[in-house]
């Protein structure tokens, strides 16, 4: 996969839109939110940081990809 830079400009979050995997626990720790709600880019944040914190932006082709070899287990810590 080619990596290229995609500047995504300013995005504004809609706040009931992010989701955290139903894996992460009631306490939330060490997990990553994401939201799909706006067109054209997802947000990817860290839970404990979830107020104020940094938002990674990513187009949704990238995050397809990402969501594509994670499934395929390329991400496996025994591998």
């Amino acid at each position: 996969m080619k990596h290229t830079k995609q500047n995504l400009g300013e995005v504004r979050f809609v706040s009931h839109a992010w989701r955290r995997a139903r894996r992460c626990g009631s306490d939330g720790a060490n997990c990553i939110e994401v939201n799909l709600g706006s067109v054209g880019v997802v947000g990817l944040r860290d839970s404990k940081q979830a107020e104020g914190g940094p938002i990674l932006q990513i187009s949704p082709q990238h995050w397809c990809a990402f969501l594509l070899a994670a499934g395929a287990g390329h991400y496996d810590r025994d591998r």
